[in-house]
């Protein structure tokens, strides 16, 4: 949890020296690039928890990294720039333990498997454009970020500045439009849902959890149906939690909690998938 909370936090937080995370003598830091004995992380983003260990998205960097869970000492850098990346800001795990990432960059969704990266979908395109249905590369997108997989292997991506949930269909590859139409706050299924530029992205139990956040909030959209539903959002009025979402942008999920990294509240808020109730689990002073 130390390392999950440090990373969370140095992904929203600037600080005045760097942070580490201990293990005996080993150590993880902010900063930049990194040597053989240390990893140093400059703007450490999405983080995801596999068998083999902890994978972050070290954006500024541009590296994907897997440290050890033995010894958070001791890692491996999975993806870096030569490999023609261009910020990797989301990462998630296919069936086949593959992964699947998101380079904001270069407005694609890639794959790494066996050491080899593959791009699913998307091109470079200007940000006024509109984004298209397609298949593959033909696709586009305007700003990538979250992203999971369901069980089969559908992908689902967070269009940051369409405001918008893409599907990629695992048997055609074809990119569609999931969830979300123009930018607003509503529930509701398909394209009548509206979401305000949508980050972080995770998957449980067939349950898509989305850190909206310019609508300070996190909603839920059922991966089979398109349903959208807010599970929990800054209320206008105070509402009865005191602990509040202010830019929700980061998620991972453990035992019917989501964890919530908040940029603008500096902050890592535990959020009920059950209730919906938010409490703070990490702040600055």
């Amino acid at each position: 949890w130390v390392l999950l909370i440090s990373a969370l936090l140095s992904e929203i937080c600037t600080f005045s020296a760097p942070q580490y995370v201990r293990s005996s003598d080993n150590f993880v830091e902010s900063g930049c690039g990194d040597s053989e004995s240390s990893l140093k992380l400059n703007h450490p983003g999405a983080l995801l928890g596999t068998k083999y260990g902890l994978v972050v998205c070290d954006e500024v960097n541009n590296k994907l990294h897997r440290i050890s869970w033995q010894n958070s000492g001791q890692f491996e850098t999975l993806v870096q720039s030569k490999d023609n990346v261009d910020m990797l800001v989301g990462v998630a795990e296919g069936a086949d333990e593959s992964l699947f990432f998101t380079d904001l960059g270069h407005q694609q969704v890639k794959r790494l498997s066996n050491g080899r990266i593959v791009v699913i979908a998307g091109h470079k395109v200007p940000l006024e454009s509109t984004p298209l249905v397609g298949r593959g590369i033909e696709a586009s997108f305007k700003a990538p970020f979250g992203i999971c997989l369901d069980a089969i292997m559908n992908i689902f991506v967070s269009d940051m500045l369409d405001h918008k949930i893409r599907r990629i269909n695992r048997h055609n590859n074809v990119v569609d439009f999931f969830v979300g139409g123009s930018a607003g706050f509503a529930d509701g299924e398909g394209s009548l849902a509206r979401f305000r530029s949508p980050m972080g992205l995770v998957i449980v139990e067939g349950t898509i959890y989305v850190a909206d956040a310019d609508n300070h909030a996190i909603r839920s959209v059922d991966a089979a149906s398109g349903r959208v539903t807010t599970l929990t959002s800054m209320p206008a009025d105070g509402g009865v939690n005191e602990a509040r979402l202010v830019r929700p942008v980061a998620l991972c999920a453990a035992e019917g909690w989501l964890f919530v990294a908040d940029a603008e509240a500096a902050s890592v808020f535990r959020v009920s998938m059950a209730s919906g109730r938010v409490d703070v689990l990490a702040a600055l002073a």
